[in-house]
């Protein structure tokens, strides 16, 4: 009864945590200043009108919140204010709002139960979390002896939460290739507006079309209650989290036991390269999602395969991994090679010849039935398939084919340090004794998958020149890596239970250790919209006329920029691409130095005279 009422208890904290994140924000209006504002006198304005949270839409036009109504006859009437939108400045109220959803989202929120909920979700839903563990105490220490699901829970927990942290703190569009998203956004508005063909013609265009499928799901979310970046972003930030559970249940699926179940999971969760994108707009842990979906697929074929009863030899689940390998190829084009391997690992494990031939014919039906019925639509509706993946991999041609064969672990040095050393150490030590590591099914599976990405990323760069390679390919090393080590660790604390007492939690302390240090950059990183907003507030505060702002904008290749003579540095912070793995985005190796000895830092200049 205890357990019911707690589970119910924690049902409830998420549900008003749930309702609590949805509350509509406040309103946002755009004000154009008159020619006369200068920055401290528009910054003081700011300031005496009480509007918040600051953002550039051009040269004199800034968006705000503004927290309650009673502030717009203060806002149209104000003398440096010269227009505004998104106000009935007749009326002195707000204008409707469009889709009609969102104003009755907003009143639902101004009753008495919502609007009680709206502004303490937070303390409440703790409140019940706190007398759901107390409840559920009892039962807890006594599974206190396998403690592996609450502590694999943590660690999802922890994982979701530092990745909403980071979307939290800005960064959305900042990279062209976020775009893809507002593609997303254009096929929802298709769709409302019935135009099929449109919202075809958007998924298909520029690749990556599951991706903006899925991506339609927040899109429909922005269109009914305004757009804000951070919801599709924490959409696709659950993706990173939820594949770390992904792999903790290949290894499981592998024959991995408890402990070595959790190593994979902490491995992977302290991944540095599989946490900083969580704040953008990108396809890539969408589609590992799939990727590991089909490899947890080639695990269970093997798993079939290992039981004298079957009698299907794993079909059903090769075909599986081949439809979930194809799937991580539509949702990211360039996931290719992670679905390969998986398919791979799921032929190679046939308990025959003819078993495997079996798996690779089922494999190959489940790749090709999706691959297939989206190049017949295609060519149906908007053109070649085959042609768009041409032009696709016609592009991918910023940075140098020549370092393709060095370049993952170059890049994985400057996300990871010591644990890409841990991580090779691993593998090297199963390479070099493989005769013991054979028919454990986990590290088999793993060299497996190293092998494959490895050479296909290596082969086809420096070897064949057909694309470059960039950090993002690279990340689809890393699960496979976390497999090998935690098999590695796992054996040592079955092999040497009293070296395992002190080497497993040193180890465990010692990967968080790396990942914190990892990860300070991570979460110290500011961009453009969220620096230039802050550094005008700071410099008009202190009485600056004007401000500029220099190494504000995402520029390829990167070029040098001077500081005007009749300036002064009034503020600064790190440019994005001084974040050293961002610059293993298509930047060649001459580019990367360029970018680690100019001094990039974003700047907001003010005139010399007026020094703040």
């Amino acid at each position: 009864m205890r357990q019911r009422i707690a589970y119910a208890l924690l049902t409830m904290a998420a549900v008003v945590a749930a309702l609590g994140i949805a509350a509509p924000g406040p309103r946002r209006v755009n004000i154009r200043w008159a020619p006369s504002a200068t920055l401290a006198a528009r910054v003081a304005a700011e300031q005496e009108l009480g509007v918040r949270a600051v953002m550039s839409r051009e040269e004199r036009t800034w968006s705000y919140e503004i927290p309650a109504a009673g502030l717009i006859p203060k806002i149209i009437q104000h003398p440096l204010v010269e227009d505004t939108h998104h106000l009935d400045r007749a009326e002195a109220t707000f204008s409707p709002e469009l889709p009609p959803a969102r104003a009755t989202v907003r009143r639902l929120y101004e009753s008495g139960p919502l609007a009680v909920v709206a502004a303490g979700w937070l303390p409440m839903s703790a409140v019940l979390c706190v007398i759901a563990l107390a409840l559920a105490w009892p039962a807890m220490r006594a599974s206190a002896s396998a403690p592996s699901r609450l502590l694999l829970g943590g660690i999802l927990a922890a994982s979701l939460a530092l990745r909403v942290m980071l979307v939290m703190s800005g960064g959305q569009f900042y990279w062209p290739d976020e775009d893809r998203y507002r593609q997303s956004r254009d096929m929802v508005e298709a769709a409302v507006a019935g135009d099929t063909q449109a919202m075809w013609t958007r998924a298909m265009a520029s690749g990556h079309p599951l991706f903006k499928v899925l991506g339609m799901l927040p899109a429909a979310v922005e269109w009914k209650y305004g757009r804000d970046p951070r919801i599709p972003a924490v959409f696709f930030a659950v993706f990173g989290a939820l594949n770390i559970w992904l792999l903790a249940r290949v290894a499981r699926r592998f024959g991995a036991n408890e402990v070595e179940t959790l190593l994979a999971a902490v491995l992977f969760a302290a991944s540095t390269s599989f946490l900083y994108y969580a704040r953008h707009l990108f396809p890539y842990d969408v589609s590992m999602t799939f990727g590991l979906l089909a490899l947890h697929a080639a695990a269970s074929a093997e798993a079939t395969a290992a039981k004298a009863a079957a009698k299907d030899g794993g079909w059903r689940s090769s075909l599986a991994c081949g439809g979930w390998a194809a799937c991580a190829f539509l949702a990211y084009f360039g996931y290719w090679a992670f679905g390969g391997a998986a398919c791979v690992v799921c032929v190679l494990g046939g308990a025959s010849w003819k078993d495997s031939a079996r798996r690779a014919v089922a494999a190959g039906a489940g790749l090709a039935v999706p691959l297939l019925a989206l190049s017949a639509a295609s060519a149906a509706l908007s053109g070649s398939f085959a042609s768009l993946l041409r032009e696709f991999s016609g592009q991918v041609t910023q940075g140098s084919v020549a370092e393709g064969w060095r370049l993952p672990f170059e890049y994985l040095w400057h996300t990871e340090h010591l644990l890409l050393v841990l991580w090779i150490a691993a593998a090297g030590w199963c390479v070099a004794t493989w005769r013991s590591w054979r028919n454990v099914r986990a590290v088999r599976a793993g060299l497996i998958g190293l092998l494959c990405v490895y050479g296909a990323l290596a082969v086809l760069s420096t070897g064949l020149g057909v694309f470059v390679v960039y950090g993002r390919l690279a990340r689809q090393l890393v699960p496979f890596f976390c497999l090998v080590t935690a098999a590695v660790l796992a054996r040592i604390s079955v092999r040497r239970p009293s070296l395992a007492q002190v080497l497993i939690p040193a180890v465990a302390a010692a990967v968080v250790l790396q990942a914190a240090f990892n990860g300070r950059q991570v979460f110290a990183q500011q961009f453009p919209p969220e620096f230039i907003a802050n550094g005008e507030q700071a410099a008009g505060r202190r009485g600056a006329s004007s401000a500029a702002s220099l190494y504000t904008e995402y520029t390829y290749p990167p070029v040098k920029l001077e500081v005007p003579a009749d300036s002064v540095e009034a503020m600064s912070a790190r440019h994005p691409l001084q974040f050293i793995p961002y610059q293993y985005e298509g930047f060649t190796p001459d580019q990367r130095r360029f970018l680690r000895s100019t001094d990039m830092r974003m700047r907001i200049v003010v005139p010399a005279v007026e020094k703040p």
